[in-house]
This record gives structure tokens, sequence and C-alpha cells, in this order.
């Protein structure tokens, strides 16, 4: 969705805006600071490409064990939309074939 990020600010204002008329101290703030905190962003993984590279030395594919060749991607062990999270200890090397491959599933 192309606006998916405005949208979600534009219900967690609407939200804390109806929450302010319920309760008497400053929860708009905390609420809009708190959402504002949590709204997930996803990374550019390719700055942890040469990092798993140098880490797993044999460079093949997490996934079907071939050797990696000049399309090397970095792929989320357990999917992004489940998680939610880019920290390295989900992401592995992956090949193209199988990366695109598992959109499938």
């Amino acid at each position: 969705m192309k606006y998916k990020y405005e949208l979600e600010k534009l219900n967690y204002y609407s939200w804390a805006r109806m929450l302010e008329q319920i309760n008497n101290d400053d929860v708009l703030i905390r609420v809009i600071n708190k959402l504002e905190l949590s709204t997930p962003r996803r990374d550019n993984l390719s700055v942890y490409r040469e990092i798993l590279r140098k880490e797993f030395e044999e460079n093949t594919c997490f996934y079907c064990g071939k050797k990696l060749q000049k399309s090397i991607h970095v792929d989320h062990f357990i999917p992004w939309s489940f998680v939610k999270d880019d920290k390295i200890w989900n992401l592995v090397l992956s090949c193209a074939e199988c990366n695109e491959g598992c959109k499938l599933f």
C-alpha cells in the first residue's frame, strides 16, 4: 500500500485524540510517543551482506547449500512480516532463486 505508513500515523493520532477525551492527564503525548517508537520500519539489509559473508566463510546458500555467486541475497529466516525485526540474528545469506522462491509460500 502506497501510503501505509502515513495511514498508520493518522490512525494512531485519531486513537490518541479519542483517549485524550476519556483521560484527564497528558495521555495524548505519552500514547503518541509510545506509538512512534513502536512503528516497525524495514532496514536496508545489504549492509549486513559483507558481515554475514565474513562470518560464514563457506558462502553457501542457507536454504539449498549451493555456492553463492554474484547475486547474494540477505533474507529473514523468520519472515519480517511475523517478527518485524531486522536484527542480524534473524538474517541469512541465500541465492536469488531460494530467496525469491520463498515469496511464493
